[in-house]
């Protein structure tokens, strides 16, 4: 699987950033499979994961960054996982 993983700061309770980043990247054609959202209440920081199938191909990491201006993040991370298999 592929991953993006998404780094912000916003109150938990007006969370409007996860799914303003899955509008652009299913506007640019990207389909994620799963979205995680975790929030880590004693910092106010939350974490996005958009989850992708095996052969998704995703944008550069300073495409990516250019597709989510406007958005404040604090980081951005693109990861391709591999499948354990037995």
């Amino acid at each position: 699987m592929k991953k993006i993983t998404v780094k912000y700061s916003e109150d938990f309770r007006k969370n409007r950033v996860a799914s303003r980043i899955y509008d652009l990247i299913r506007d640019k054609g990207l389909d994620p499979i799963i979205v995680n959202v975790n929030y880590q209440v004693s910092i106010g920081v939350e974490k996005a994961d958009y989850i992708f199938k095996d052969g998704t191909i995703l944008p550069e990491k300073s495409k990516l960054e250019k597709m989510l201006k406007g958005i404040k993040f604090t980081s951005v991370e693109i990861f391709n996982l591999e499948e354990v298999t037995e």
